[in-house]
């Protein structure tokens, strides 16, 4: 992809605490960098009862510490006067449990991007040089899903399963009209309305 694209492909390991800063380093030797998107993410099936500290932080380290540190290797590097845009990927699970899912054991999923949520919303509020959006996907074809599923036509229609095209679509179409929350599927307005009530 970044051949075709005449880009260039970077390989880390988002859970070391330095690879963020690193990235944004080696992304940004031809220049500053337009727009960032944190979109690194892990999940794991498993109850929140059973879950060890150890897999527990990791889930943390790359979905949520990451993004934080992304923020902020970018912004320092942006300079003095220069402005930015990131736009994290957070999930519908960062406001609920859709029903589509439920038993599924996303629990330590759920919170680390309830987390990267409201750490992008205090960002927001905090960092002048950067527009912040969030992306709030329903279930998008990628490989955490793919694993379970490995023929996307055959997704139970409840699901509302989309491609990665179309949730990039969607992605990019919020940023335009300047939206920080952008979701993709419309059941998450109804799907969080429990913890609105």
């Amino acid at each position: 992809v970044a051949a075709a694209l005449k880009g260039e492909a970077i390989t880390c390991d988002l859970a070391d605490p330095a690879a963020p800063a690193q990235l944004i380093e080696a992304a940004s030797k031809n220049g500053p960098l337009a727009l960032v998107c944190s979109n690194a993410g892990i999940g794991r099936n498993k109850r929140v009862l059973s879950e060890s500290d150890d897999e527990m932080a990791r889930v943390f380290a790359v979905n949520f510490f990451a993004g934080v540190r992304l923020a902020q290797a970018y912004a320092a590097a942006l300079g003095e006067g220069a402005r930015g845009r990131i736009l994290f990927t957070a999930s519908e699970n960062s406001l609920s449990i859709p029903a589509a899912i439920k038993g599924r054991g996303l629990g330590a999923y759920a919170a680390s991007k309830h987390a990267l949520l409201a750490a992008a919303e205090w960002l927001r509020d905090e960092a002048a040089q950067l527009d912040v959006h969030v992306l709030m996907p329903g279930a998008v074809y990628t490989p955490l899903i793919a694993k379970a599923l490995p023929d996307p036509n055959l997704a139970p229609p409840g699901l509302g399963l989309i491609m990665p095209e179309r949730c990039a679509e969607l992605a990019l179409r919020g940023m335009d009209l300047g939206l920080f929350y952008i979701p993709t599927h419309a059941h998450i307005a109804a799907d969080m309305r429990a913890r609105s009530e």
